[in-house]
């Protein structure tokens, strides 16, 4: 189902756009709309990075920290993705000095769509009706290990030496002449050790014995094995962009070459063979240990095709071919989709650009009715009319133009490009990359001057070769002066502002900052010349408690570009009133209160001094009856802490204000 002049225009990775004239590939991006319901996996993480001890410290001895992906997510062994990473950022601890000439051994394998993971082996008896069996495994991961040979030749070496190993890394074969001599003759074990021992050899297999005894003679039998092929693996070695040592020498980037596809991968960093991973000191990763990590690479469905007014044969006995005019067929990839979404014809737009790029000419048409076929995975969209016979804005029958097929996303039009003249705001760009000007930095002003907190801030950082830094603070009016500082910029932002007041503001402090970096504005949106980097200099907590999610993260990036992720712990709030006689109203001698985190639990005890002992089990929570509620919340607190350490509670209370404790930890816990 293919017409002559119809192309497509990618964008993002299910939310896909189809230009009805001129075709232009680009990677797709996350999956938006229709969609087979895949619930992405979210997981508390934390940090934990191996305390290692003092000698490994010196020593120098790579150890793996942690993996992140360029979202600033950490990797677990397991894990799910929903959008595919672009790089890898493997962290080693603090004394390392990675080898660059050993990054080859970082390597990240697909499946091959089977979800298991093997490398090329062979198994041989060496002729021995099976007292032996002999496994040569390879080295490289992944298909590149078939192939690899070991051949067997014989002769009397007239002396005690074991196999003679001949290698050539180039053909990948591994020749091996044994020993016959009647007093040395050359026994399996002679094998394995010719090969794991030869640093050639040891680079393209490895050789282990899984049944029979070492000792046993092998030499003697005719050879009718030779050559030993490896083969059996699948798995594709992912090929990298990059690879290297970006920021420090504990630091390794792995750039995707293309994106990444719906597989598992694998992630292995080889520490046992002879090209495994080293220090600069020629320390071995993980002293001498592999490591591996597999997670799994689950995307939205992608559009395959688009194939408009489509040309249909007739399944009668006569077979007339027709186009139907007032439809659109998209194929997608095998994803089966959820059909609610597919069939919403909200997730299909066919947009009539009014041949320009400027979106404000554009009008939107929506499909009166979708299908959706499973089978053929097509979805049919059907418009009120024949597509040549829509009606633009003013309505003129448009006839013939340019359309774009909006497929997976139901947001309204899209906004208005910003024009930015360049001439006035920059001098010619320069003719080497050292030169280059940075365009199309994008600033979007959602709030209005009541929402914005004196003090609040953020930092711009021009492309000039000095990189100069400008922090823009807002000043409310509050009295509160400025923080001081050369590079501080004051932005006035009255409570009563707009949002595109408040953009005017910050556009008139960046061009009147001094430094290179211009602002074009439109309404509430800001668009930047010559800003390398822009960042927020200072988190401000606006609201309560309440507005916060359990898990919610914050990622910060500190100055080599290290993503730091923390997490919200929300547990509960615990309100200790003021002791008294009323049990309704307030702490009286002998309530309790119970705490568990999941498996261990705890009951606290109050007790008024000079009264009988707690009850037998029960934590003792000791007050004299004159504390108010913020004293008795810090005498909880106490006793919470003290049963933490002592009976393995996972459980951390810590005081606010005015008698309220605030219970969290590593899981969640609960009160009665």
């Amino acid at each position: 189902h293919h017409c002559p002049g119809y192309h497509r225009k990618g964008t993002g990775r299910g939310e896909g756009e189809w230009f009805m004239a001129i075709r232009r590939n680009r990677k797709r991006a996350q999956h938006a709309g229709p969609s087979r319901g895949r619930q992405s996996i979210m997981r508390k993480r934390e940090l934990l990075l191996e305390t290692l001890e003092d000698r490994r410290l010196l020593a120098g001895i790579p150890q793996l920290a942690g993996i992140q992906s360029n979202d600033g997510q950490l990797l677990d062994d397991g894990d799910v993705l929903n959008i595919a990473p672009r790089e890898l950022v493997f962290s080693f601890n603090q004394a390392a000095e990675i080898d660059n000439a050993t990054l080859g051994a970082i390597q990240i394998l697909g499946s091959g769509q089977d979800g298991q993971f093997g490398r090329a082996t062979a198994s041989t008896d060496l002729n021995t009706a099976s007292a032996v069996l002999v496994q040569f495994t390879a080295v490289s991961s992944g298909v590149d290990g078939n192939g690899i040979q070991v051949s067997f030749t014989r002769s009397d070496h007239g002396n005690a030496s074991g196999p003679f190993v001949v290698v050539d890394s180039t053909e990948r074969t591994i020749a091996l002449d044994l020993n016959t001599n009647a007093s040395n003759s050359t026994t399996a074990q002679g094998v394995l050790d010719a090969i794991n021992n030869s640093d050639e050899a040891a680079s393209l297999v490895s050789a282990t014995l899984t049944t029979g005894n070492p000792l046993t003679d092998i030499a003697a039998q005719q050879i009718t094995y030779s050559p030993v092929v490896l083969a059996g693996s699948n798995d594709v070695v992912i090929e990298p962009g990059f690879v290297g040592l970006v920021d420090s020498a504990r630091e390794v980037v792995f750039r995707f070459r293309e994106t990444l596809v719906d597989d598992t991968y694998q992630v292995v960093i080889d520490g046992s063979s002879p090209v495994g991973l080293k220090d600069l000191d020629g320390s071995q990763f993980q002293e001498g240990e592999d490591f591996s990590l597999v997670f799994q690479l689950e995307l939205g469905a992608l559009v395959s095709a688009v194939v408009p007014q489509p040309l249909v044969r007739d399944v009668g006995a006569a077979g007339a071919i027709s186009q139907q005019l007032d439809t659109i067929h998209v194929y997608f990839n095998e994803d089966d989709l959820d059909v609610d979404s597919a069939t919403n014809p909200d997730f299909y737009q066919l947009v009539y650009t009014a041949s320009s790029v400027d979106s404000t000419d554009d009008v939107i048409f929506k499909p009166s009715a979708v299908s959706y076929d499973a089978e053929l995975d097509r979805a049919v969209l059907t418009f009120a009319t024949d597509i040549n016979q829509l009606t633009d804005s003013n309505g003129d029958v448009i006839r013939s133009g340019i359309f774009r097929l909006r497929v997976g996303t139901d947001e309204a039009a899209r906004p208005t490009p910003l024009a930015v003249d360049l001439q006035a705001v920059v001098a010619d760009a320069g003719s080497e990359f050292a030169a280059a000007q940075t365009v199309g930095r994008n600033l979007l002003v959602a709030v209005s001057g009541d929402q914005l907190s004196d003090g609040q801030s953020f930092d711009i950082t021009d492309d000039s070769e000095e990189k100069v830094t400008k922090t823009f603070e807002f000043d409310t009016g509050d009295g509160t002066a400025l923080h001081p500082g050369a590079n501080l910029i004051g932005v006035t932002a009255d409570a009563s502002f707009t949002s595109e007041d408040v953009a005017t503001a910050i556009g008139s402090a960046i061009n009147s900052a001094g430094f290179q970096v211009r602002a074009t504005l439109d309404e509430s949106r800001i668009t930047l010349v010559h800003a390398r980097q822009v960042e927020h200099a200072d988190i401000v907590v606006t609201g309560d408690g309440s507005t916060l999610n359990d898990g919610q993260t914050i990622i910060a990036i500190d100055e080599i570009g290290q993503s730091h992720v923390v997490e919200i712990d929300t547990g509960f709030l615990l309100q200790v009133p003021a002791p008294g006689s009323d049990p309704t109203i307030a702490v009286t001698d002998g309530q309790t209160f119970e705490i568990s985190d999941g498996t261990t639990s705890v009951t606290f005890e109050f007790n008024l001094s000079g009264t009988t002992a707690v009850a037998s089990g029960n934590e003792e929570v000791s007050y004299s009856g004159s504390e108010s509620a913020a004293d008795l919340a810090n005498i909880v607190v106490a006793a919470i802490t003290i049963n933490q350490q002592s009976l393995d509670l996972k459980a951390k209370a810590t005081v606010l204000t005015n008698g309220v404790i605030h219970i969290g930890g590593i899981t969640t816990p609960t009160a009665t």
